[in-house]
């Protein structure tokens, strides 16, 4: 029997109860005066799945300061903070460091460069009497012309003159800046490509036959014009010297795995290589024709090399 009376605490016979839920007092392991009695502490609880109408809600907890995401169905991805950062994207050839790792550089065009290049581009576009007429074909169907070659008109062979110096100024400081020590090399050819549209694929090759000489020898290719660049082989320098022992099967297995690269280049553009980097002149992309201007340097203490004995690791499969 439940007492109720004003100043009495509540009772169930010799039980007493919480004065707001009605709870028996011995089954509360806290509790705390209030009235004439105690009450539940630190408020009413439910007993056997039931909830007194007198027990208050509990406070709504605080909110996050941050959204909650809508589920998706998705997997939750890993925190972004614990997943490297994604590598950069290389950046072109004509501005990638490559000479100390790979054996040749692309060197984007200065005034001087690009103004020399137009000269020469203008000199060997001459037509009529006196000018360039020992253009030769090549293997792969170009023409290249010896800039050696004296010409009879004597304003053309001044403006050759002219060329040949400029050409070689810019290929010596070319290989300076490289910190090629270009005083103990001699220039031992110097020539111009001509090539028409879609015409002038080459096979993959080195400029000097022969590996040891190859080494101490470097090229300096020059574009006259807006074209594809030259193909080069981009691995370690080291990583191909196999192919000067390989056969040609054993050549062709190699390079199937190598990346030869190409970019756009422009007037004035210029590119480096030691003799015994492999690349291959693309054909030609442009309506128009194109041409590339190339210098050799030599060791003084060695005899020029033949600019038409190079080097095919997987032989030469055209006439």
């Amino acid at each position: 029997m439940v007492l109720d009376g004003t100043g009495a605490p509540r009772m169930d016979g010799k039980h007493q109860l919480c004065e707001k839920c009605g709870t028996r007092l011995s089954r509360i392991k806290h509790h705390r005066a209030y009235g004439p009695g105690r009450a539940c502490h630190p408020r009413c609880k439910p007993i056997d799945g039931v909830s007194p109408a007198c027990i208050e809600p509990a406070a709504t907890p605080p909110r996050s300061h941050k959204r909650k995401e809508q589920p998706t169905g998705e997997p939750l991805s890993a925190p972004a903070a614990n997943l490297p950062p994604p590598p950069p994207p290389l950046p072109p050839l004509l501005d990638r460091p490559t000479w100390v790792r790979q054996g040749f550089q692309f060197v984007r065009g200065n005034r001087a460069r690009r103004a020399a290049m137009k000269d020469w581009h203008r000199l060997v576009t001459q037509t009529g009497d006196g000018a360039f007429d020992g253009w030769t074909e090549m293997r792969a169907q170009f023409f290249e012309q010896d800039m050696r070659q004296s010409l009879q008109c004597s304003l053309l062979e001044q403006q050759r003159v002219r060329v040949v110096s400029s050409a070689e100024t810019n290929g010596r400081d070319l290989l300076s800046s490289l910190g090629i020590d270009h005083s103990s090399l001699q220039l031992s050819d110097i020539g111009c490509l001509r090539t028409d549209h879609n015409i002038g694929l080459q096979e993959v090759h080195a400029d000097i036959q022969k590996f040891d000489y190859a080494s101490q020898c470097f090229i300096v290719i020059n574009y006259l014009v807006d074209t594809e660049s030259t193909a080069v082989a981009d691995v370690h320098r080291g990583e191909l010297d196999c192919l000067w022992t390989m056969n040609i099967a054993q050549a062709q297995a190699r390079l199937a795995s190598v990346s030869f690269p190409t970019q756009r280049v422009f007037a004035g553009d210029c590119l480096v290589m030691n003799g015994k980097t492999f690349h291959y002149g693309v054909g030609n992309p442009d309506e128009y024709q194109r041409f590339i201007g190339f210098l050799s340097f030599t060791p003084k203490a060695l005899p020029p090399f033949d600019s038409q004995e190079q080097f095919y690791p997987t032989g030469v499969r055209y006439g």
